[in-house]
């Protein structure tokens, strides 16, 4: 990783006390998209696939595609890896997994001899385990600077995860409290407190409550 975003990710691993010399750094697609427009080379190959599969013939694989057979084969010399964008997350994972969606969350799994990655976070499968962090793409904060200061502590998240001391401390699970229970949970002097409310349905006027 070279230029703006190369620089951005020094400057995080520089905050943490690490240099460049301290991590691997691999590129899930080794070659440059024709005037290093990868989305515009998605696009025409989103284009193509459609009139393909119309047609009845083999998808083109992505660039992402060709490369992971090689990027597997380095990820089997590690175990602590941070996944970058969602390029970087789907090439490890063999999935659709959108990076906003996981970025910030432990995933712990296992690389099969066959190259699918399983999910295993009670550790029961055999197989290559993966400790992966994703994380947003250094390129992706150079655009939306907003997002800077989430990046960076998803980034710094990642060291704390596999030396240890991230701290994550197993909720307290309650089934069915009492009535005055939950009032007074929800009611608690505290900054701040979240909750999920689900229903038995999608219109809220007619639904029941399922569990908060």
């Amino acid at each position: 990783m070279i230029g703006p975003s190369g620089q951005e990710l020094t400057r995080v691993l520089y905050a943490l006390g690490l240099s460049r010399a301290d991590v691997a750094i691999v590129n899930a697609v080794e070659c440059r998209s024709p005037g290093n427009d990868s989305r515009k080379l998605l696009h025409q190959l989103q284009k193509e696939n459609q009139k393909r599969v119309a047609t009845g013939l083999a998808k083109i694989p992505t660039p992402a595609e060709c490369c992971r057979p090689r990027l597997l084969r380095v990820l089997r010399q590690y175990h602590n890896v941070i996944a970058l964008g969602t390029t970087g997350l789907r090439a490890i994972t063999g999935g659709e997994d959108n990076i906003m969606a996981y970025r910030g969350t432990p995933i712990e799994g296992v690389l099969a001899a066959d190259g699918k990655f399983w999910r295993d976070p009670d550790g029961q499968l055999s197989g290559h385990r993966l400790h992966i962090m994703p994380a947003l793409h250094p390129a992706f904060i150079l655009r939306a600077r907003r997002w800077t200061k989430v990046f960076r502590t998803d980034v710094a998240k990642a060291f704390r995860w596999v030396r240890g001391t991230l701290g994550w401390k197993e909720p307290t699970v309650e089934f069915n409290p009492p009535a005055a229970r939950l009032r007074a949970f929800l009611n608690q002097d505290v900054p701040f407190i979240a909750f999920d409310y689900e229903t038995d349905g999608l219109e809220p006027l007619v639904a029941n409550v399922r569990c908060i």
